[in-house]
C-alpha cells in the first residue's frame, strides 16, 4: 500500500469522524488500525476498493457547499453571522439574505460586495455575512441569492437555541425532588392482561402523587418492539423509537370497546377469562400470548370504529393522521408487511418490498389500505392514552409527571431501518470496548446512524424522534447519552476489540435537543455510565443535562461511599439501574452467583476476587451509614439497610432522586442481565406483589415521608 493511499485513508477517516484512538476503562491507549478505518469507511458508504472510490468519498467534504446545510446559534450570543464558500469567479456584485419562520418571511437584507470581507484559501473564496441582532428560539429557513432576481443559490436550516436544556423554575437554586420507577411491563394487578399497562399506571398516579407526594414516576421505554422471543422483548432493542408497543394499551378503556357488543362478549367469555387469569398469574410476561389477545380485541374495536365512530373520534383520528404524515404511514405499512411475511425479516422480503418507495409497496398500500389504517388506529389510541396519563400525573400533584426513556438505537431489521435505510449503516453495529464486566467488549445488534447523512437531511429524523418522545412538562432519560457525541462502531465480521469511536456533530445535535426540550418544557437526564470521557461529562453539564449517579459506583479512591454533599447538584441519584442487581441481590451477592453460574468469569479466581471486593464494599457502606447516624447498631435488617441507603441519597444535592420498586419490594433477581439473551429471563420477570398490595402497604408511605423530610418536600 502506497504512502499516498494510506494518507488518503487517514484523511477520509478524520473527515468522517473516525477517531484515531481511545482510552479504555483501565487507562490504556488503543490506536485505530488501518483495517478498522477501511471497514468503518465502507460501513459509512465510502467505496474503499480503489483510490478512485476513496477520492469520491473525499468529494463530500472537499467541494465545500456554498452554505452549510445546518447553522446553529445560541440565542444569547446573537448576532452571530455565517460563512459562505464561493468556488468560482466572478464573485456576485451583491447578496440577498432572507430568513423565514413558520409564519413566512421575518427578515431580509441585501449586501453589496464592497461591504463584505472576503478571504481566499485553497482556491475557495470565503465570505462572512451577519445575522439579525435577535431572533426568538426556533427553526428558520435561511436563503441566499447571489444577485438581484436570481434563484436562491443556497439554503440552510437555522436553529436558534436557548444554550441549555430546560430546567423547571422549582428546580433552580437548591430545588430538588424525587420519584419512583415502575417498569410498566413488570406490574401485576387484578385487571391487567398479563403485562403492566396504562390502566395500572393510571391506578398508581393518585397514590404516588397525593399519598406519597413524589415529584414524578419513571417508566421503561415504550418503543414498539416485535414482542417475540428470544430477541425481540427488550424495550432497548426496538423496531421503532417513534412509535410504541400496543401491549401497554388499556384495551377496555378505548371508547369503541363500549360500542362493540362483540368485543365485550369475547372478553367476558369463559375461555378468554381463563387465558387472562393464566397470563396474570404467571411470574413471567408471555409477550406473544398477550399480543395475540390484545390484537384480537383491537381488531373488533377497529371494526366498530369504521362502522359507527363518534364524529369527535373521527375528527381526532383524522387530525392525528394529518399530524403524523408519512412517518405513521410507513410504520403502519411495515407492520402490515410484517404480517404478510411473518417468518422473514425485511431484508429477506422480496426485493420490491424492501424499498418503501417502490411500486410494489405502493400497490401493497392500495390493496391493504384497511390493514394499514388499523395499525394507524392502534398507534392513535396509544398516543391518546399516554397523553391522558401525562396530564393526569401532573393533575395528581407531580410537578414533573412522567419520567420516560429513550433507547440508544433500533434493531437492524425493524420499522425505522426499513422506512429510512439511508440513515443507518447495516455494515456495522453499535457496541462498547472491553471493560471489567465484558473483557471481550460488547456488540449490541443496533445499526449506527450515519452522522453525515443525518446532517444532510437537516436532522429531520432527530427532530421527529424528540417530538415523539419528549413528555411535555416531564423528564426524558436518554440511554447511553454519550451517543450524542460519539458511538463505538464494530464493523461486520470484526470483534469489539477491533472497533473504534465515530464522532458525530454534537454541537448541532445538542442545540436541537436544547430547543426541543424548551419547546416541550421537558427536563433531560443523560445515562453517562461506563467508559465516558471527562470532556463528554463536561459538555453535558454545560448544556444542563443531568448526569446519572449510581450509589454502587460512587466511591472514593479509598473505596468508601462518596459523601452525600459531594454529589453534583445537576444529577439524578439512584441505587442502581435496570441493568444492575437489585439492592437485595447486590447485598446478597446474587449477581456474582448468577454470572458465575452462566460462566461469565474466564477464571474462577475472578469471581472470588469480586466476592472479596463486594464484602469490603459492604463493610465500608455499613460503617459510613453508621458514622452519619443513618444506621443504628442492630438495625441492619434488610429494610433498615435500604432505608439508610435511601436516606444517604436523599441528603445529596442532586436535583432528582429515583427509587426502584424492585428495591423497595426486596426483589432478588435483576430485570436485565447484559450479555444474555435467553440464559436469563430479561424483561419478562414480574414484581412479586400486585399494585393493589403495594398501594396498601404502609411501609411505602413511611419511606416517602422519610425522603420528603430529608429533601425538604
Amino acid at each position: 500500500m502506497s504512502a499516498n493511499f494510506q494518507e488518503l485513508i487517514d484523511r477520509l477517516a478524520s473527515l468522517y469522524g473516525i477517531e484515531s484512538e481511545y482510552i479504555d476503562i483501565w487507562g490504556n491507549r488503543h490506536l485505530t488500525s488501518l483495517k478498522t478505518k477501511l471497514a468503518i469507511l465502507e460501513a459509512l458508504g465510502v467505496e474503499t476498493g480503489s483510490e478512485e472510490g476513496l477520492r469520491r468519498g473525499l468529494s463530500v467534504f472537499e467541494g465545500k457547499s456554498f452554505l452549510e446545510p445546518v447553522l446553529v446559534r445560541d440565542q444569547g450570543e446573537l448576532p452571530q453571522g455565517f460563512t459562505i464558500h464561493l468556488s468560482a469567479k466572478p464573485i456576485p456584485q451583491s447578496f440577498e439574505v432572507e430568513i423565514s419562520g413558520s409564519e413566512g418571511k421575518i427578515w431580509s437584507q441585501g449586501f453589496k460586495r464592497e461591504e463584505l470581507v472576503l478571504s481566499e484559501e485553497n482556491g475557495l473564496i470565503t465570505c462572512y455575512l451577519p445575522l439579525p441582532d435577535s431572533l426568538p428560539i426556533g427553526y428558520y429557513e435561511l436563503r441566499i441569492w447571489g444577485g438581484p432576481g436570481e434563484n436562491p443559490t443556497g439554503d440552510s436550516l437555522l436553529v436558534v437555541h436557548p444554550g441549555t436544556v430546560y430546567l423547571p423554575e422549582f428546580l433552580e437554586g437548591e430545588g430538588k425532588t424525587w420519584g419512583l420507577f415502575f417498569p410498566l411491563y413488570a406490574l401485576r394487578s387484578r385487571k391487567n392482561w398479563g403485562i403492566g399497562d396504562f390502566r395500572d399506571l393510571k391506578e398508581l398516579l393518585p397514590w404516588i402523587g397525593e399519598k406519597l407526594r413524589a415529584g414524578f414516576v419513571g417508566i421503561n421505554p415504550l418503543h414498539a418492539i416485535k414482542n417475540r422471543r428470544p430477541y425481540h422483548l427488550s424495550p432497548y432493542f426496538p423496531s421503532s423509537r417513534s412509535y410504541r408497543n400496543f401491549l401497554y394499551l388499556d384495551v377496555e378503556a378505548i371508547p369503541e370497546f363500549r360500542a362493540s357488543p362483540q368485543a365485550q362478549r369475547l372478553v367476558k367469555g369463559g375461555s378468554f377469562q381463563r387465558k387472562l387469569e393464566t397470563l396474570r398469574s404467571s411470574p413471567l410476561v408471555d409477550y406473544e400470548s398477550v399480543a395475540t389477545l390484545k390484537l384480537r380485541v383491537l381488531q373488533l374495536l377497529f371494526n366498530a370504529f369504521l362502522e359507527k365512530a363518534h364524529p369527535l373520534r373521527e375528527r381526532g383520528f383524522l387530525k392525528y393522521r394529518e399530524r403524523e404524515g408519512k412517518g405513521l404511514e410507513d410504520f403502519a405499512t411495515f407492520q402490515a408487511l410484517s404480517e404478510e411475511f411473518p417468518d422473514q425479516v425485511w431484508l429477506e422480503w422480496p426485493q420490491g418490498y424492501q424499498d418503501p418507495q417502490s411500486q410494489e409497496v405502493s400497490s401493497f398500500r392500495e390493496s391493504r389500505q384497511q390493514r394499514i389504517l388499523f395499525w394507524e388506529y392502534v398507534q392513535w389510541n396509544i398516543d391518546e392514552q399516554l397523553g391522558e396519563l401525562r396530564v393526569d400525573s401532573q393533575k395528581w400533584g407531580m410537578p414533573l409527571g412522567l419520567y420516560e426513556d429513550l433507547a440508544l438505537g433500533v434493531e437492524r431489521c425493524g420499522a425505522d431501518t426499513w422506512s429510512n435505510p439511508q440513515l443507518f449503516s447495516l455494515k456495522a453495529e453499535l457496541g462498547a470496548p472491553p471493560d471489567g464486566f465484558f473483557p471481550m467488549g460488547q456488540r449490541w445488534g443496533l445499526p449506527p446512524v450515519i452522522p453525515t447523512n443525518l446532517r444532510q437531511e437537516r436532522y429531520q429524523s432527530w427532530i421527529y424522534l424528540l417530538r415523539h418522545n419528549l413528555p411535555p412538562g416531564g423528564v426524558l432519560r436518554i440511554d447511553h447519552v454519550m451517543g450524542l457525541f460519539h458511538t463505538f462502531w464494530v464493523p461486520s465480521g470484526m470483534t469489539p476489540k477491533d472497533g473504534a469511536y465515530v464522532r458525530g456533530y454534537p454541537k448541532e445535535v445538542l442545540a436541537i435537543l436544547a430547543l426541543e426540550s424548551h419547546l416541550n418544557k421537558a427536563l433531560i437526564v443523560g445515562e453517562d455510565l461506563g467508559t465516558v470521557p471527562t470532556w463528554v461529562r463536561s459538555e453535558l453539564s454545560k448544556w444542563g443535562i443531568l448526569s446519572s449517579k449510581i450509589f454502587y459506583f460512587e466511591r472514593g479512591v479509598d473505596g468508601w461511599p462518596t459523601p452525600p454533599e459531594e454529589y453534583p447538584p445537576l444529577a439524578l441519584a439512584s441505587i442502581n439501574t435496570h441493568d444492575m442487581p437489585t439492592f437485595k441481590g447486590f447485598w446478597e451477592l446474587k449477581d456474582i452467583e448468577l454470572r458465575e453460574e452462566l460462566r461469565f468469569y474466564p477464571q474462577v479466581e475472578l469471581a472470588e476476587e469480586e466476592r472479596r471486593g463486594r464484602e469490603d464494599q459492604k463493610r465500608s457502606i455499613v460503617t459510613a451509614l453508621r458514622e452519619r447516624g443513618l444506621l443504628t447498631s442492630g438495625a441492619e435488617s434488610e429494610r433498615g439497610l435500604l432505608e439508610a441507603v435511601i436516606s444517604w441519597l436523599a441528603l445529596t444535592p442532586c436535583k432528582l432522586l429515583i427509587l426502584n420498586i424492585w428495591d423497595l419490594l426486596g426483589e432478588e433477581e435483576q430485570q436485565n442481565l447484559p450479555g444474555t439473551i435467553d440464559e436469563h429471563p430479561n424483561w419478562t420477570r414480574k414484581v412479586s406483589q400486585t399494585i393493589e398490595q403495594i398501594m396498601g402497604d404502609s411501609w411505602f408511605a413511611g419511606v416517602a415521608h422519610l425522603v420528603n423530610r430529608l429533601r425538604g418536600g
